[in-house]
């Protein structure tokens, strides 16, 4: 079956004058804020959960396999190499579970963007497209990864281009190579303006572990909705 084509979204109101589009600006760390606070008794709880779920995924997972590599989870020094493949491989399972969930809480970021109620279950949104989810999801990270080891700044800018991606699975139903060409053709202009922004609003993220390891209940929240902000000025809903 043929590749569905990517649908055609204007980006031209960005380029008009040679501004940059709002929702790139910083002030929508301070409006994904005020969007938080809206809806607190939501998103705390919801902050709350995908840290216990995504924790615990990684915690258990690396029991279970160790377990059954090893035999045991406190001493593993003499592993021989085929084990460490083995381990290596197999941690990426719990990686990967790890990543449909955070594709899910982007979603909803892009959902209390656009002032949609974000429920619960919105957590497991991604496991509705998962195998979509996990191609893009491994390509993206692939092709971060190379640019990175090449020169470093190729990784950087194409984490402003393909930021997108996931979200696009799960919103709009796109395949992984339509999300992929559709996400990177739109943000190229925009990719170090977008990366950017991710660099400011993941500051405040990780900001948030040092106040009394609570604070991340509430600055993941405006992470997630700053994202949501830019995804929904280059990508209305409904515009597929």
């Amino acid at each position: 079956m043929s590749e569905v084509a990517p649908p055609r979204i204007s980006t031209s109101f960005g380029r008009t004058m040679g501004r940059k589009p709002k929702g790139l600006d910083l002030n929508s760390i301070g409006e994904a804020w005020d969007l938080v606070k809206s809806d607190l008794p939501t998103w705390i709880p919801l902050a709350t959960a995908a840290l216990f779920l995504t924790g615990g995924i990684l915690l258990i997972g690396d029991f279970i396999i160790e377990s059954a590599i090893y035999g045991t989870v406190f001493n593993t020094d003499g592993s021989t190499q085929l084990q460490q493949i083995e381990e290596s491989l197999l941690g990426l399972i719990p990686l990967l579970l790890v990543g449909i969930f955070a594709s899910s809480l982007m979603y909803m970021g892009a959902k209390q963007a656009r002032h949609e109620q974000v429920q619960f279950r919105s957590l497991f949104a991604g496991f509705q497209c998962l195998l979509p989810l996990l191609i893009a999801g491994i390509a993206v990270v692939g092709f971060i990864a190379l640019g990175s080891v090449i020169l470093i700044v190729p990784g950087l800018y194409l984490c402003g281009c393909l930021c997108f991606v996931p979200i696009l699975v799960i919103d709009q139903k796109m395949r992984p190579l339509a999300a992929i060409k559709t996400s990177y053709n739109t943000m190229r202009p925009y990719a170090w303006s977008m990366f950017g922004l991710l660099a400011v609003a993941s500051i405040v993220l990780v900001g948030g572990f040092f106040v009394i390891g609570v604070g991340v209940l509430f600055t993941l929240p405006i992470f997630l909705v700053t994202i949501g902000i830019a995804y929904n000025e280059f990508f209305p809903h409904g515009s597929t």
